[in-house]
């Protein structure tokens, strides 16, 4: 089934959707013959980037890489603004979104939401441009009431009024308007070359193109000025008019233009890359400014307490001298030590006290029991031997080994002294 459903797409969309020369319902077969499919068949809309890129359009030529146009002679190529404008749509600067479908937003009950909240934001923005209206609606003056009005004399009120002027047509505004509707299809003609790539020779043929409506539009200027201005400006028009063709005859005064822009052009980057670097180096000066404030005020912190714990244990050292009777020089902390001390040592003879007094009660149930039990003397003599042997004996060697190593240790040290 869905691949009866692809097939039906793919025919359908064969049928309604346009080809290569920009025509519904026409089928190119073998040997370029054409078959009509759905007549009538209709023509698409014309499009200035489609008939740039189309084989059988006129200005036809082949796609370029390249992503900047070289125009030096921007002053000779002028475009006809009228033409261009016809061809643009009227909502082409103008960005306009297309409401959903209210069918396809009720399907879903998330869209159904959107449409809800959507619905909202349109009613208050319609309350708040209401709103602003209202505001904007200057109120009428009310009348004073405590003021008396004096009325002036009939031929005060005549030398008061001052005559209105006839307005006249101005034809140097006329002018002015031309102009910039000129500049402004020049800027859109820029847009649209730089959304497409050109060719060298695409480029070469368009400049052509542009130089030819240049030169028509610029005879339609000329003969709307000559018909509103008077003689002597039209005279003068015409003698700034050949002064300009020469100039622009001359090729030294094109080189000298197009050096000079680049000039301007490079000094201009220039002046914004510099302006960029100091507005990064201030920021940075301020960020480093901030770091050294906020070090200064850690480390005034920190010697403020350190002062107030050194003032503060003084003080304790002072009270603790007064009340124990201490020497001036003794600190809680060595007194603290002091008293460690000494209750350590005292634990310790306790301690010590305590396993000798075990050690000799036990040595003494020991004897008692031997001589309990044992009645020949010799049997206690060995006896008393083997516990003198393990207990005292190892002491005493001990000792004996320290006074060797001291005597050792004197007879190496005593030549050196004598040398």
């Amino acid at each position: 089934m869905k691949r009866v459903y692809r097939l039906r797409e793919a025919q359908i969309n064969a049928v309604t959707g346009y080809n290569h020369l920009g025509v519904i319902g026409i089928n190119q077969r073998g040997n370029g013959c054409f078959t009509s499919l759905k007549p009538p068949w209709h023509k698409r809309p014309d499009d200035i980037i489609t008939t740039f890129k189309n084989t059988t359009s006129k200005i036809y030529t082949p796609c370029s890489n390249l992503n900047y146009l070289f125009d030096r002679h921007i002053h000779q190529s002028r475009i006809d603004i009228f033409k261009l404008e016809e061809l643009l749509p009227k909502n082409a600067l103008i960005a306009e979104i297309d409401e959903p479908d209210r069918l396809m937003i009720f399907k879903n009950n998330h869209n159904k939401k959107a449409s809800h909240h959507i619905r909202d934001l349109e009613k208050a923005h319609q309350l708040i441009q209401e709103e602003k209206t209202k505001q904007l609606l200057i109120p009428e003056k009310k009348s004073l009431r405590f003021v008396e009005k004096i009325e002036l004399i009939n031929h005060v009120k005549q030398s008061q009024t001052i005559p209105t002027q006839i307005e006249r047509h101005d034809h140097r505004r006329i002018a002015i308007i031309k102009l910039q509707n000129y500049l402004r299809g020049i800027i859109v003609q820029s847009k649209v070359l730089i959304v497409v790539f050109f060719s060298p020779f695409e480029i070469s043929f368009l400049l052509y193109l542009l130089i030819s409506n240049v030169r028509q539009i610029r005879q339609h200027l000329l003969h709307e000025l000559r018909n509103g201005l008077k003689y002597d400006q039209i005279s003068s028009f015409n003698i700034t008019n050949d002064n300009y063709r020469k100039a622009l005859a001359s090729p030294r005064t094109q080189l000298y233009d197009y050096l000079e822009g680049a000039t301007i052009a490079d000094m201009f980057d220039f002046l914004s890359k510099e302006l960029l670097r100091l507005q990064s180096e201030q920021i940075i000066h301020l960020f480093v400014l901030l770091a050294d404030r906020y070090r200064y005020q850690r480390e005034a912190t920190e010697t403020a307490c350190r002062t107030k714990s050194i003032e503060r244990q003084m003080l304790e050292d002072h009270a603790l001298q007064e009340m124990f009777s201490l020497d001036s020089n003794s600190d809680i902390k060595s007194y603290l030590e002091d008293l460690i001390l000494e209750s350590i040592s005292n634990t310790a003879n306790e301690q010590a006290k305590l396993e000798i007094k075990q050690i000799t009660e036990t040595l003494v149930n020991l004897t008692d029991e031997i001589n309990n039990s044992l009645s020949n003397q010799s049997d206690i003599e060995m006896i008393v031997s083997q516990l003198v042997h393990q207990i005292l004996f190892p002491t005493v060697q001990k000792i004996l080994s320290q006074d060797k190593y001291k005597n050792f240790h004197m007879s190496i040290k005593l030549p050196s002294i004598n040398t």
